[in-house]
Protein backbone atom coordinates (compact mmCIF):
# COMPACT_ATOMS: atom_id res chain seq x y z
CA UNK A 1 0.00 0.00 0.00
CA UNK A 2 2.92 2.33 0.68
CA UNK A 3 4.36 1.71 -2.77
CA UNK A 4 0.99 2.25 -4.45
CA UNK A 5 0.21 5.47 -2.58
CA UNK A 6 -0.45 8.48 -4.80
CA UNK A 7 0.78 11.04 -2.31
CA UNK A 8 2.63 11.40 0.97
CA UNK A 9 -0.54 11.34 3.06
CA UNK A 10 -1.71 8.04 1.60
CA UNK A 11 1.74 6.57 2.21
CA UNK A 12 1.69 7.40 5.93
CA UNK A 13 2.32 4.06 7.75
CA UNK A 14 0.17 5.14 10.71
CA UNK A 15 -2.77 5.91 8.41
CA UNK A 16 -2.36 2.60 6.60
CA UNK A 17 -2.15 0.72 9.89
CA UNK A 18 -5.40 2.30 11.04
CA UNK A 19 -7.20 1.51 7.79
CA UNK A 20 -6.05 -2.13 7.71
CA UNK A 21 -6.77 -2.63 11.40
CA UNK A 22 -10.25 -1.14 11.31
CA UNK A 23 -11.13 -3.04 8.14
CA UNK A 24 -9.97 -6.36 9.59
CA UNK A 25 -11.74 -5.75 12.88
CA UNK A 26 -14.95 -4.62 11.23
CA UNK A 27 -15.03 -7.51 8.78
CA UNK A 28 -14.26 -10.10 11.47
CA UNK A 29 -16.83 -8.81 13.94
CA UNK A 30 -19.61 -8.25 11.41
CA UNK A 31 -19.23 -11.76 10.00
CA UNK A 32 -19.17 -13.34 13.46
CA UNK A 33 -22.19 -11.29 14.55
CA UNK A 34 -24.16 -12.44 11.50
CA UNK A 35 -23.43 -16.11 12.17
CA UNK A 36 -24.24 -15.87 15.88
CA UNK A 37 -27.40 -13.91 15.15
CA UNK A 38 -28.70 -16.44 12.61
CA UNK A 39 -28.06 -19.34 14.99
CA UNK A 40 -29.70 -17.54 17.93
CA UNK A 41 -32.78 -16.60 15.90
CA UNK A 42 -33.24 -20.14 14.62
CA UNK A 43 -32.72 -21.69 18.04
CA UNK A 44 -35.38 -19.36 19.44
CA UNK A 45 -37.71 -20.51 16.65
CA UNK A 46 -37.49 -24.34 16.51
CA UNK A 47 -39.84 -24.76 13.55
CA UNK A 48 -37.63 -22.68 11.27
CA UNK A 49 -34.51 -24.36 12.67
CA UNK A 50 -35.90 -27.74 11.65
CA UNK A 51 -36.78 -26.48 8.16
CA UNK A 52 -33.26 -25.08 7.63
CA UNK A 53 -31.59 -28.23 8.95
CA UNK A 54 -33.70 -30.36 6.61
CA UNK A 55 -32.66 -28.17 3.69
CA UNK A 56 -28.99 -28.63 4.62
CA UNK A 57 -29.33 -32.42 4.92
CA UNK A 58 -31.20 -32.66 1.61
CA UNK A 59 -28.56 -30.56 -0.14
CA UNK A 60 -25.78 -32.71 1.34
CA UNK A 61 -27.38 -35.80 -0.16
CA UNK A 62 -28.07 -34.03 -3.46
CA UNK A 63 -24.42 -32.99 -3.94
CA UNK A 64 -23.15 -36.29 -2.53
CA UNK A 65 -21.12 -34.43 0.06
CA UNK A 66 -19.29 -32.31 -2.52
CA UNK A 67 -20.02 -28.82 -1.24
CA UNK A 68 -19.03 -26.12 -3.72
CA UNK A 69 -20.01 -22.47 -4.16
CA UNK A 70 -23.06 -23.41 -6.21
CA UNK A 71 -24.28 -25.75 -3.46
CA UNK A 72 -24.03 -23.05 -0.81
CA UNK A 73 -25.68 -20.48 -3.08
CA UNK A 74 -28.64 -22.81 -3.64
CA UNK A 75 -29.54 -22.94 0.07
CA UNK A 76 -32.46 -20.59 -0.50
CA UNK A 77 -34.14 -21.10 2.87
CA UNK A 78 -30.94 -20.48 4.81
CA UNK A 79 -30.37 -17.41 2.63
CA UNK A 80 -33.84 -16.19 3.57
CA UNK A 81 -33.11 -16.72 7.26
CA UNK A 82 -29.94 -14.65 6.95
CA UNK A 83 -31.95 -11.81 5.41
CA UNK A 84 -34.40 -11.93 8.29
CA UNK A 85 -31.71 -11.82 10.97
CA UNK A 86 -29.97 -8.84 9.38
CA UNK A 87 -33.29 -7.04 8.95
CA UNK A 88 -34.06 -7.37 12.65
CA UNK A 89 -30.51 -6.81 13.90
CA UNK A 90 -28.31 -5.04 11.35
CA UNK A 91 -24.74 -4.17 12.21
CA UNK A 92 -25.78 -0.53 12.46
CA UNK A 93 -29.07 1.34 12.49
CA UNK A 94 -27.63 4.14 10.34
CA UNK A 95 -26.42 3.58 6.78
CA UNK A 96 -25.08 5.51 3.82
CA UNK A 97 -22.92 7.77 5.98
CA UNK A 98 -21.48 10.58 3.90
CA UNK A 99 -19.66 13.83 4.62
CA UNK A 100 -20.72 17.09 3.02
CA UNK A 101 -18.00 18.58 0.80
CA UNK A 102 -19.92 21.83 0.37
CA UNK A 103 -22.93 23.61 1.85
CA UNK A 104 -26.21 22.48 0.32
CA UNK A 105 -29.78 23.72 0.83
CA UNK A 106 -32.51 21.10 0.52
CA UNK A 107 -35.89 21.84 -1.05
CA UNK A 108 -37.49 22.31 2.39
CA UNK A 109 -34.92 24.94 3.32
CA UNK A 110 -32.77 22.74 5.55
CA UNK A 111 -29.11 23.63 5.12
CA UNK A 112 -26.46 20.94 5.20
CA UNK A 113 -23.13 22.42 6.16
CA UNK A 114 -19.76 21.50 4.74
CA UNK A 115 -18.09 18.93 6.99
CA UNK A 116 -21.33 17.57 8.44
CA UNK A 117 -22.08 13.86 8.27
CA UNK A 118 -25.39 12.76 6.78
CA UNK A 119 -26.94 9.30 6.88
CA UNK A 120 -30.30 7.55 6.78
CA UNK A 121 -32.04 5.12 9.12
CA UNK A 122 -31.75 1.70 7.56
CA UNK A 123 -33.46 0.20 10.61
CA UNK A 124 -36.58 2.34 10.10
CA UNK A 125 -36.82 1.20 6.49
CA UNK A 126 -36.24 -2.44 7.44
CA UNK A 127 -39.20 -2.18 9.82
CA UNK A 128 -41.52 -0.30 7.50
CA UNK A 129 -44.82 -2.26 7.33
CA UNK A 130 -45.36 -0.99 3.79
CA UNK A 131 -42.29 -2.98 2.76
CA UNK A 132 -42.38 -5.79 5.32
CA UNK A 133 -45.87 -6.69 6.60
CA UNK A 134 -45.83 -7.38 10.34
CA UNK A 135 -42.19 -6.24 10.48
CA UNK A 136 -41.73 -7.15 14.16
CA UNK A 137 -42.55 -10.80 13.43
CA UNK A 138 -39.62 -13.18 12.94
CA UNK A 139 -40.18 -15.27 9.83
CA UNK A 140 -37.04 -17.01 8.57
CA UNK A 141 -38.82 -17.89 5.32
CA UNK A 142 -40.26 -14.43 4.72
CA UNK A 143 -38.20 -13.74 1.58
CA UNK A 144 -38.47 -17.34 0.38
CA UNK A 145 -42.25 -17.49 0.65
CA UNK A 146 -43.09 -13.91 -0.31
CA UNK A 147 -41.55 -13.90 -3.79
CA UNK A 148 -39.19 -16.75 -4.62
CA UNK A 149 -38.30 -15.29 -8.01
CA UNK A 150 -37.18 -12.00 -6.46
CA UNK A 151 -35.41 -13.87 -3.68
CA UNK A 152 -33.37 -15.80 -6.23
CA UNK A 153 -32.64 -12.68 -8.26
CA UNK A 154 -31.54 -10.73 -5.17
CA UNK A 155 -30.14 -13.21 -2.63
CA UNK A 156 -28.57 -12.23 0.67
CA UNK A 157 -25.47 -10.93 -1.13
CA UNK A 158 -27.56 -8.71 -3.44
CA UNK A 159 -27.40 -4.91 -3.19
CA UNK A 160 -30.91 -4.09 -4.41
CA UNK A 161 -32.40 -4.85 -1.01
CA UNK A 162 -35.13 -2.93 0.77
CA UNK A 163 -33.22 -3.12 4.04
CA UNK A 164 -30.00 -1.52 2.69
CA UNK A 165 -27.86 -4.29 4.25
CA UNK A 166 -24.87 -3.87 1.92
CA UNK A 167 -25.16 -0.30 0.71
CA UNK A 168 -25.53 0.42 -2.99
CA UNK A 169 -23.76 1.65 -6.08
CA UNK A 170 -20.00 2.16 -6.10
CA UNK A 171 -19.91 2.17 -2.29
CA UNK A 172 -21.65 -1.19 -1.82
CA UNK A 173 -19.66 -3.58 0.38
CA UNK A 174 -17.08 -5.23 -1.91
CA UNK A 175 -16.67 -8.20 0.43
CA UNK A 176 -20.32 -9.20 0.52
CA UNK A 177 -19.88 -12.31 -1.65
CA UNK A 178 -17.04 -13.66 0.45
CA UNK A 179 -18.82 -12.75 3.68
CA UNK A 180 -22.01 -14.50 2.56
CA UNK A 181 -20.16 -17.64 1.47
CA UNK A 182 -18.08 -17.75 4.65
CA UNK A 183 -21.19 -17.41 6.81
CA UNK A 184 -22.95 -20.22 4.98
CA UNK A 185 -19.90 -22.50 5.20
CA UNK A 186 -19.86 -22.08 8.98
CA UNK A 187 -23.64 -22.14 9.46
CA UNK A 188 -24.07 -25.36 7.50
CA UNK A 189 -21.50 -27.10 9.67
CA UNK A 190 -22.82 -25.69 12.94
CA UNK A 191 -26.50 -26.33 12.32
CA UNK A 192 -25.98 -29.86 11.04
CA UNK A 193 -23.46 -31.00 13.65
CA UNK A 194 -24.57 -29.28 16.86
CA UNK A 195 -27.66 -28.75 18.96
CA UNK A 196 -28.23 -25.41 20.67
CA UNK A 197 -30.45 -24.29 23.51
CA UNK A 198 -30.94 -20.81 24.93
CA UNK A 199 -30.70 -20.83 28.71
CA UNK A 200 -34.07 -19.76 30.07
CA UNK A 201 -35.72 -20.46 26.72
CA UNK A 202 -34.95 -17.12 25.13
CA UNK A 203 -32.03 -14.77 24.63
CA UNK A 204 -31.55 -11.24 25.89
CA UNK A 205 -32.49 -8.29 23.65
CA UNK A 206 -29.69 -7.09 21.42
CA UNK A 207 -27.33 -4.56 22.96
CA UNK A 208 -27.06 -1.13 21.38
CA UNK A 209 -24.04 1.19 21.54
CA UNK A 210 -24.75 4.44 19.71
CA UNK A 211 -26.09 3.18 16.36
CA UNK A 212 -24.24 -0.17 16.50
CA UNK A 213 -26.10 -3.39 17.31
CA UNK A 214 -24.48 -6.21 19.27
CA UNK A 215 -25.52 -9.71 20.28
CA UNK A 216 -26.07 -9.32 24.02
CA UNK A 217 -23.01 -10.67 25.88
CA UNK A 218 -25.17 -11.90 28.78
CA UNK A 219 -27.03 -14.37 26.56
CA UNK A 220 -26.20 -17.94 27.58
CA UNK A 221 -26.33 -20.79 25.09
CA UNK A 222 -25.96 -24.53 25.68
CA UNK A 223 -24.25 -26.48 22.90
CA UNK A 224 -23.73 -30.20 22.33
CA UNK A 225 -22.75 -32.34 19.39
CA UNK A 226 -25.62 -34.15 17.71
CA UNK A 227 -25.61 -37.91 18.09
CA UNK A 228 -26.64 -38.20 14.45
CA UNK A 229 -25.56 -35.75 11.77
CA UNK A 230 -24.79 -35.74 8.06
CA UNK A 231 -21.04 -35.94 8.56
CA UNK A 232 -20.38 -32.86 6.45
CA UNK A 233 -16.67 -32.42 5.73
CA UNK A 234 -15.15 -29.71 3.57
Amino acid sequence: MVREAKNEKDADPHLIKGIVGSTAAGATYSSAALIVGVVADLVANPYFLQVICEEIRAKHEEVNGNWDVEAFNSLEKLDSAMKQTVRHAPGTYLVYSRVMLNDYILSDGLTLKKGQFVCISGYSRANDPALFPNPEEYDALRAYNHNLQDHRAQPFSGVLADDFRWGAGRWACPGRYIATLMAKVILVKLLDEYEFKLVGGKGSPNALLHEFVFFHPNTEVLIRRREINSGIVY
